[in-house]
């Protein structure tokens, strides 16, 4: 039977994840995108920002590299062409906030943290289920073993459950260590 239940929540936990994956990368295939609006708050180090929007990367003056740029949230981030001041941002057409030849990696760790949010409050709420139902194997075990065995089982899932929530937060960070 904890086979089975295992079987599910696995099943269950890929599904999840494939989905959180693929319907952004349809969304974005359905319509040109060339920026990005940010929902989290990103300092990269040794990055160039080029300004005015617009101007030529290849002029002297337009980029100039800063030893620490913080990107907050809501900020628009696009590519640094000659020229091109505004970009398609899924359906609409938006005005660059800031231009930077690296805009994909930026654009690239803000979808990293929203995929590692989602699957942290995932893992953590499954984490309370299962604690709860733990919990009440224990309780209404009543000194059988077959059910204080399910119990102790269902606690090594719980704490799977809390590992992966935490690995999802630390997995952002360490990939930014790793790649930056």
């Amino acid at each position: 039977m904890s086979k089975k239940i295992s079987l599910i929540f696995v099943s269950i936990l890929v599904i999840i994840l494939i989905s959180i994956v693929y319907f952004p990368v349809m969304a974005q295939t359905m319509h040109k995108v060339s920026c990005c609006q940010l929902s989290y708050e990103i300092t990269l180090d040794d990055i160039d920002i080029c300004a005015p929007v617009g101007c030529d990367p290849e002029t002297a003056g337009c980029c100039v590299r800063v030893p620490s740029q913080t990107f907050l949230e809501g900020d628009i981030i696009g590519p640094a062409e000659d020229g091109v001041t505004q970009c398609w941002l899924g359906s609409s057409q938006v005005n660059i906030g800031i231009a930077t030849p690296h805009w994909g990696m930026v654009c690239l760790i803000n979808t990293i943290y929203s995929i590692t949010d989602w699957v942290f409050w995932f893992a953590l709420a499954l984490s309370i289920i299962i604690g709860v139902i733990t919990g009440f194997f224990f309780f209404t075990a009543g000194g059988e073993p077959y059910k204080i065995e399910k119990a102790r089982s269902m606690l090594v899932w719980l704490i799977v459950g809390i590992a992966v929530a935490v690995s999802a937060k630390l997995i952002t960070a360490l990939i930014i260590a790793i790649v930056l």
